[in-house]
């Protein structure tokens, strides 16, 4: 945290005493001088805020993945007393992969990334989980806030189609609402939506902006999985581009 100090303010004070005559310009003079002096230690005052005292709002920012990194996962503890409710449970870390998703529990490093959502064994989120790769262009990074913790995803680059770039910021927030505010996805092959573990099935459901009605256990609910079925159908096609989404399991 950065400290910062108290600004003074200055505050001259003029009295005249002893005999004599006095000189009208110059007190007035001094009055002004005086007035200017006032003037600019309220400026000194107001520019020099005391940061230290103010509570920030998140933690710098955090890089958990280097660059050419592929099929990769960390945990991310969570700071600033957060911890996030995920289906009832309440879990004080995160498991990041490099696929473009993320896990409450561990899961395989090498199997991250190729799997149907039926087939995630572990509480998770797909943003746009497929086969992605780290390039010097690309990151992910994160921040700890006190009312959420926030992942972003800066155009992951598909190892299918190396053109193929995705952007994307979450934030999972106090109470259990996950936002994601999509940028440009090109990626086709991909899985997004949030399941709880311990589902055997999915179920679609058409791109909105909030997600709230549908069952919570024993099944994931997707907006793109194109691993389970296989069918051009159901390959994403540019509908979540720009556009913010709310999960509230």
């Amino acid at each position: 945290m950065v400290s910062g100090g108290w600004g003074l303010l200055a505050a001259s004070l003029v009295g005249c005493s002893g005999s004599g005559t006095e000189d009208p310009d110059t007190d007035t003079a001094d009055a002004d001088t005086d007035a200017d002096a006032d003037t600019d230690a309220d400026t000194d005052a107001d520019t020099d805020t005391p940061t230290g005292e103010t509570a920030q709002p998140c933690d710098p920012v955090g890089e958990p993945f280097g660059v050419g990194v592929d099929d990769s996962v960390v945990e991310v503890t969570f700071t600033r007393n957060f911890a996030f409710e995920f289906y009832g449970a309440l879990y004080p870390s995160v498991f990041l992969n490099s696929n473009g998703g993320l896990t409450f529990r561990s899961m395989d490093a090498k199997d991250s990334w190729n799997v149907a959502a039926a087939d995630v064994s572990v509480p998770g989120v797909g943003i746009f989980w497929g086969d992605m790769l780290l390039e010097a262009a690309t990151e992910i990074t994160y921040e700890q806030c006190d009312d959420a913790f926030i992942v972003h995803y800066d155009a992951l680059t598909d190892r299918d189609q190396t053109t193929w770039r995705n952007t994307a910021t979450v934030r999972l927030e106090l109470g259990g609402t996950i936002r994601i505010d999509y940028g440009i996805v090109d990626s086709t092959d991909i899985l997004i939506g949030i399941w709880d573990g311990t589902h055997d099935n999915d179920v679609s459901v058409p791109a909105a902006p909030v997600y709230t009605d549908y069952a919570t256990r024993g099944s994931a609910l997707l907006l793109v999985d194109y691993w389970a079925s296989q069918q051009s159908a159901d390959r994403y096609d540019g509908i979540l581009d720009k556009l913010p989404v709310e999960f509230r399991p």
